[in-house]
């Protein structure tokens, strides 16, 4: 099992929902569980997968272009959320 935790400082619910969108319906390969909401300055995503790999493998394939689709306008806030980035094997 792979834990991920992400602290996005400055990111809305909006900005949250379109990245969703972006990202579509169809399942995750490998992913357990996926919790999201709102922290006192930004937003928090907090998942489970069953592999490190997995979850490598969304970024890449899902989750990275939906954030240049998404935010496009917002690149800072894309930099600010990769510095502030945890990955955690459990």
């Amino acid at each position: 099992m792979y834990a991920y935790c992400r602290e996005m400082p400055g990111v809305t619910e909006e900005m949250a929902t379109s990245v969703d969108k972006e990202v579509g319906e169809a399942p995750v390969a490998g992913l357990v569980a996926h919790v999201s909401g709102p922290r006192e300055n930004g937003w928090r995503i907090i998942d489970v997968w069953e592999s490190e790999e997995d979850c490598k493998r969304f970024q890449v394939e899902r989750l990275n272009p939906a954030l240049e689709v998404s935010w496009k306008a917002t690149v800072g806030i894309c930099k600010a959320v990769g510095q502030r980035m945890c990955l955690e094997s459990v």
